[in-house]
């Protein structure tokens, strides 16, 4: 089913178009746009970009800039964001009250992807590799199951919870450590329902400037389907709406579907943990999504 997906930064010269043109060209089949926050309307591409564009196959030669305006909100199903400043400021636009802040439809690409603005050709091009390589994981979120939602946990899902904690993982958590989990301050936890099957899980805990992802689970049936890749958009969302600088989770070393995923997302390995985790002994890598 064709989606129109918006991509907005800010003067719709360099970040959007190349992303919208990047991912039109991979996905023909969706109606791809952008726009600027502050934009002035009919600007070609940005020189830079313009060279960098065709490495990843884009032309963005026809491209011109165009503000951004209630209606082209309206008419997107993904609104997908280049940094967190303009997420946070179509908030108010898209009429999402604190409890529905994750938003269906808005997403801040690998937690935000710096403004290659009045730097050389080489930035420009660090830039764009940041786009493509984000490009992917969007996708695969976006083609989830046909049927999937991402909703808030509630008690009624906590025995299902728990019962995919011990099919996933050695050391799982019970019911009544997902209840005390549900019920901190600051936390929050999204459910992955399959046409009304309960799927998968994700908890986050929210403290100042920062995000712990607590713990992520999908059954093994609903893998491979973009079920994580959507739990996580939508937590990073939250987060990003909170005013998070940064996302953080641990994983186990060799785990190395978990690990690409982390990272095909924008998440960097920035430590490690000797033997954190048992049964078997094995290190945590850290990880952290930057929020820009």
């Amino acid at each position: 089913m064709e989606k129109t997906i918006l991509f907005v930064c800010t003067g719709n010269t360099c970040r959007s178009p190349l992303a919208a043109g990047i991912y039109a060209a991979q996905n023909p089949e969706d109606n791809v746009l952008s726009a600027g926050l502050s934009a002035a309307e009919g600007m070609p591409a940005s020189a830079h970009m313009l060279a960098v564009a065709p490495e990843y196959g884009a032309d963005l030669g026809p491209h011109r800039s165009r503000q951004l305006t209630p209606e082209l909100l309206e008419q997107a199903d993904y609104i997908v964001c280049l940094s967190a400043s303009h997420a946070k400021h179509l908030v108010s636009y898209l009429s999402l009250d604190r409890a529905q802040r994750s938003g269906e439809k808005l997403r801040v690409l690998a937690g935000g992807i710096p403004d290659p603005y009045g730097g050389n050709l080489e930035a420009y091009r660090a830039c764009g590799l940041r786009i493509a390589a984000a490009l992917p994981a969007l996708r695969r979120e976006l083609r989830a199951a046909p049927g999937l939602q991402i909703v808030p946990m509630e008690e009624a899902h906590i025995p299902a919870a728990a019962a995919l904690e011990r099919a996933c993982f050695a050391l799982p958590w019970s019911e009544q450590a997902l209840r005390e989990g549900m019920q901190a301050e600051g936390a929050h936890y999204l459910a992955a329902l399959d046409q009304g099957h309960f799927i998968g899980y994700l908890g986050i805990s929210h403290a100042a400037d920062q995000t712990d992802i607590a713990n992520i689970a999908v059954e093994p049936a609903g893998r491979r389907r973009g079920v994580a890749q959507a739990l996580l958009a939508r937590a990073e969302t939250r987060a990003v709406l909170e005013g998070c600088a940064e996302i953080r989770l641990e994983c186990r070393a060799g785990n190395a579907a978990a690990l690409a995923l982390y990272r095909s997302r924008g998440y960097a390995e920035v430590g490690r943990r000797k033997k954190y985790y048992q049964n078997p002994d094995e290190d945590a890598i850290l990880l952290t999504l930057f929020i820009y």
